[in-house]
Parts: C-alpha cells; structure tokens; sequence
C-alpha cells in the first residue's frame, strides 16, 4: 500500500488578527502550537512507523515590520524553536498578509485590490526569510486565502517551489475587517498536487505549466458529503434493534437537544440521551417533509462535555446541501431517528440565495475544525482521491481557544486512530511532491 502523506500547515501570527501597531507582544500562541506538536510527534512517528514532519509558514511581511520594526521579528525572537524544527526536518516557509496600516481611519486594512502593494509584501518577506535563514524559501501560503496570477508569478521569480494557498472549490473571501481586492475563483482548481498554468494560476497545464507546484488544501463540496453520508447509513454508531425499540418507548421530554445552525455553511446542533449519556444518537435532518440525510451526532464538543453531556460526543454538523440554495424559503427540521423527538429550535426557517452557493460551496479541512465534519471529510478525501493526501491549515493563534484546542485534539486523534493510520506519513510539501512526481 502507498503511503498517504498528510501536510500540516501551520501559519506562525501574532495572536491577534488587528494588532495594536504600538504593542510588540510575544506569539504565545506559537510557543504553545511548538510545544503541542512537540509532544505530538512521537505519537505520529510511532503510528505511522516514519518521521512525521510540519510546515511552519511564518509571518515576515509590512505588517510584521511596522509594529516589531523588523520583519525577521519571529525568527530572531524564537531561533531556538526554528532550530529545533529545521533539525527534526521540518519545512520552514512564509505566510505573507498585504496588511497596511491606514492612517485615514486607524486601523489596519488587508490591501490586496493594490498590486504594487502586494508586490512588496512579497519581496520584503522573501528578502527578510532569506536573510534571517541563510537561504531561499521554498514554500509559500499568501494570507486570509487569497492569490492571483502576478502574486503566483514574482512567488515563483522569488525561488519558492510551493504555493499551499488555493482552496478547490471557494470562491470568495470572508473578512470581516475592510480590505480591497476581488476574491479568487478556486472552483477550477484540481484537487490534487499540479503544475499550474503561466495564463490561470487555478488550472494544470502540460504545456505551459510553471515550475512551481501548487498544492492546493484540502476541502469537500456539501453535495458529496452528502452522498458519502448517504451510503454509509450503517456507521458504527448506528443504533441496535434494541436501542431503536428502547427510543421509540422512551418519552419525548428525555431528549435534550438542540439546532444549533442553519447557515450558508452547516446544519448543526447536538442531542443527548441522559439515560444512555455515552451513547451516540442519530439525527434525522429534513426539509419540510424531504428527509435530507440520516447523520450520527457523535461529533466531541467540549462545551458539553464540561456541564456534564456523558463524554460530549453528541454534535452533528451537516453541510448545508445544494438543493436548498435556490432562493426559495426551507424549513430545516433535526428529528432523533427512531423517535418522535424534534430538537429545540427545530424547524428554522431560511432562504438561501443563488449567491450563498457562489459565496461557500466547500468545507475546508481545518485541523482545529469541528471533530464531526473533519472526521467525515477525511472519509470522503480517502475514498474519492486517485491521488490520496492531504493538506490541512493551523493558525498558531487557535490553540489559545479552549474550543479549537480540543478540536484539535480530538481530530488528530481520529487521524491516529484511523484504520488506514498506519499508512499515513506527515510530510513537507517537497517531500509529497516528490512522491507524484
């Protein structure tokens, strides 16, 4: 069996997005993500039985300067750490914001629309990087998601090898501070390592391919979730022929549960049997009278562990399906399989417009995502790749939430735990080009 390399991208910020210009705080953060995957790796090496390498992309860029007066601020500041890593073979890339601080109403705004701007984002991070480090870097993720063809082509002049910044399928940017800029239109991007195109950054060429790699992260569409929930109705955490009559005998007011979202993302929320609080239920999700689709709520949420919801794998998280994003009003309903019991705050009316489908259409894999959707993601990306990977993304600032942190904890869990665990192996992105090449 081939090995299954799996990239985790860890972007190295400031523990706050808008940092105050005037405060050279320390990246906390990053110190604990350091100590967290230091005390991780043994765990991975032994399950997979090969060394497990990360990708740390560090912020070097005008943002980074203005407020710490030198890009290299990180390196300088955690040489130690960057040692340490670089000699475990771990890759050390960038991870440049177009952040420019505006005077005109005191505050920073994310100017990508300025291509001359972005330019020297660019140049004064890779000339910070290769001062700092004594060398070129290789590999590159552009900020809050976004890229274009002149970003991609003065990256590739630059000498990276690596871009790891296009998300198959997404179409536009969710900021909610102010920035210029169109978003990128990744809905033609490959969902496999490729040359990209010198005309579209977001298509493979054989052609006129550039030298430079993109791999892009790795993402699903809802409709494919969907039907990958569809044809695994006999998960593990299926009910018995005796928990089905035990529910169906039980009283409606036992239940405790609630829908939580219906957004353009997710329908979510959790169910909880006290009598049986270990136990995983299943939630029957509809429109109106249309059954949607029969989904485990074994999802950890750490919320409901600590007041006292059994081991708190209770949650579901359903990506919100295409076929309701018509424009029309939907009445979303969470229903306990087998039962007569609807959630609180079940049904929730919405109407989700042509623009939602444009505006998200894809779950990126987020390693501090929610345990429920991550774990099915990796499923389908297992099962539906020719070329299996994967490439997941990690602020360094997510461990400071307790929520994130036991996401994330619980998600490289499952990873771990996972049948196919043992043929998984954590690489740098060279090291899993290198292997489709």
């Amino acid at each position: 069996m081939k090995k299954i390399p799996i990239v985790i991208c860890i972007d190295v910020e400031p523990d706050l997005r808008a940092i105050d210009p005037n405060v050279a705080a320390d990246w906390i953060g990053f110190e604990k993500t350091f100590e967290f995957f230091g005390a991780l790796r043994p765990r991975l090496e032994a399950v997979t039985g090969s060394a497990a390498h990360f990708s740390w992309f560090v912020r070097m860029d005008p943002q980074i300067a203005h407020t710490y007066r030198d890009p290299a601020w990180p390196i300088g500041r955690y040489r130690r750490i960057f040692d340490q890593v670089a000699a475990r073979g771990d890759e050390i890339g960038l991870h440049t914001h177009s952040w420019r601080w505006g005077e005109g109403f005191g505050g920073w705004i994310a100017d990508m629309g300025n291509q001359e701007w972005v330019d020297y984002c660019i140049r004064m991070s890779f000339a910070a990087f290769e001062q700092a480090l004594n060398r070129p870097c290789q590999s590159f993720r552009f900020g809050d998601h976004w890229m274009n063809n002149a970003t991609l082509d003065l990256v590739e002049r630059l000498g990276a090898c690596f871009d790891l910044t296009a998300e198959p399928g997404q179409k536009s940017l969710f900021l909610t501070e102010p920035y210029t800029g169109s978003p990128p239109d990744y809905s033609l991007v490959p969902r496999e390592p490729y040359r990209p195109s010198k005309l579209n950054f977001a298509e493979c060429s054989d052609s006129r391919s550039r030298g430079l790699w993109e791999v892009p992260l790795s993402t699903c569409d809802p409709d494919r979730m969907l039907s990958y929930l569809t044809q695994n109705e006999n998960h593990n955490h299926r009910s018995s022929f005796i928990d089905k009559l035990k529910m169906k005998a039980g009283l409606n007011d036992e239940y405790e549960g609630f829908l939580d979202r219906v957004d353009r993302e997710v329908i979510g929320g959790w169910v909880y049997d006290p009598r049986r609080p270990d136990h995983a239920l299943d939630v029957d999700v509809y429109d109106g009278e249309v059954l949607l689709a029969k989904v485990p709520a074994d999802g950890l949420r750490e919320d409901l562990r600590q007041a006292g919801k059994g081991n708190g794998r209770h949650s579901f998280g359903l990506p919100l399906p295409t076929c309701v994003r018509d424009g029309q009003l939907h009445s979303i309903r969470a229903v306990v399989a087998n039962a007569r019991f609807e959630l609180s705050y079940s049904p929730r009316t919405a109407t989700f417009s042509q623009a939602t489908t444009v505006e998200s259409d894809v779950i990126l894999f987020e390693t501090a995502g929610d345990p429920w959707l991550t774990s099915r993601i990796l499923d389908v990306l297992l099962g539906t790749l020719k070329k299996r990977y994967l490439a997941i993304p990690l602020r360094s600032d997510e461990i400071l939430d307790r929520r994130r942190l036991a996401n994330l904890t619980e998600n490289l869990n499952n990873i771990c735990d996972h049948p196919l665990a043992k043929d998984f192996v954590f690489e740098t992105p060279a090291e899993l080009v290198a292997r489709f090449e």
